[in-house]
């Protein structure tokens, strides 16, 4: 085979997600993250790292959403009455700054968005209380506490 031919047929070639690209776009839709599009891909036999799959979507310009940001549901350390340091239960739940937590201890849900996570501290600024878009003295950025309800990620 000449260069011309090699260049001609590497060039043509596709890569073997491309019959897969309408799946893939749908999973990243739906917020999957890359090893749950992995995981279906060697579900249908194809087989690639996680890299070959970021690399795919963003030659495609497609975001792609990072682990943390696809829980959903209940976080891996729970808020409500925990011995752990706020900042702590936040780093053992991948929760950093712009993070926004949803709870509710009994008054109607709250709606916070982290700031900082600091050694053993936070601080967040309310968002949201019952439904309704927190004042400006309540949205200022305080230092909070997880203590007391229950708080989960809301997917940005």
């Amino acid at each position: 085979m000449s260069v011309e031919q090699f260049l001609q047929t590497s060039a043509r070639s596709e890569s073997r997600l491309t019959p897969w690209l309408a799946q893939i776009r749908h999973l990243v839709e739906s917020r999957c993250t890359l090893r749950q599009i992995q995981e279906y891909l060697a579900a249908n036999d194809v087989q690639i790292g996680i890299s070959g799959i970021s690399n795919y979507l963003a030659r495609k310009d497609i975001p792609v959403v990072r682990a943390r940001k696809a829980r959903l549901g209940p976080p891996a350390i729970r808020t409500c009455d925990c011995e752990r340091s706020d900042a702590e239960i936040c780093r053992a739940n991948g929760w950093s700054a712009g993070t926004l937590l949803t709870g509710d201890a009994g008054a109607g849900e709250t709606v916070i968005r982290i700031t900082a996570v600091g050694e053993a501290s936070i601080l967040a600024r309310e968002v949201r209380r019952n439904g309704k878009p927190s004042s400006e003295i309540a949205g200022r950025e305080t230092a909070w506490k997880l203590s007391g309800r229950d708080w989960r990620e809301i997917p940005a």
